[in-house]
């Protein structure tokens, strides 16, 4: 976010962005407090772990003609929302020859330029910190601190782009527009890397629709 921006406006439009989106999406970092209606899952044998909610899942009994539904418990991957303004970015387009396929990622920065909104999702953060805290014993987890930009809190999401090809993730093709002649994916492949699902970074786009309304 450049200087000549009007920061108290955005600081404002920000606050009122976040509050309407607590009313459209299902956990938001505003309403999460203490964690404990998650579990804390394993995600890939042991080096990360993520939060994930039991949920009543209903099914068919296969060995009968009739519909049967029974209830039970299954952990689903929780994903929890989060809005703000962009103050530092990198994203495609990437050049082949600036980096290596190891340390390639994109990132994305967003701050609530010190509205109050954005800064219980950051305590959020914080306390699902604590939760997992309590589960490892110190010196087992990564430390995590809270990024700012110009004194404001900051909240920084980063993913890399390759994975090492020996841990089994399934490939899947780079976003559409980033890499259509395969020349990154060609390049990493050949240096013993490939894009993984846990590699895929999702763009959405804005667009006006015929009745002036944005979507």
């Amino acid at each position: 976010m450049e200087s000549f921006y009007d920061q108290e406006g955005a600081c404002i439009a920000s606050k009122i962005h976040i509050l309407n989106r607590t009313s459209t999406v299902e956990h938001h970092l505003y309403f999460e407090d203490s964690f404990t209606d998650y579990n804390i899952v394993s995600a890939d044998g042991g080096k990360t772990h993520r939060f994930a909610e039991v949920a009543n899942v209903e099914h068919v009994d296969e060995d009968t003609t009739d519909e049967v539904y029974a209830e039970h418990e299954e952990s689903l991957r929780s994903l929890f929302y989060v809005e703000g303004i962009i103050s530092e970015a990198t994203l495609p387009p990437f050049k082949v020859n600036a980096t290596r396929p190891a340390i390639m990622e994109q990132s994305i920065q967003i701050t609530g330029l010190g509205n109050d909104a954005f800064k219980i999702c950051v305590d959020a953060i914080r306390n699902a910190i604590l939760a997992f805290d309590r589960e490892f014993a110190r010196g087992d987890m990564e430390p995590w601190h809270c990024s700012t930009y110009r004194e404001h809190e900051a909240l920084t999401f980063s993913n890399r782009l390759f994975e090492r090809d020996n841990r089994g993730l399934k490939e899947v093709e780079l976003s559409v527009g980033m890499d259509d002649r395969h020349v990154l994916r060609n390049w990493a492949v050949k240096a013993g890397f490939t894009h993984t699902e846990d590699n895929q970074v999702l763009y959405g786009k804005v667009v006006e629709m015929d009745d002036g309304d944005l979507e």
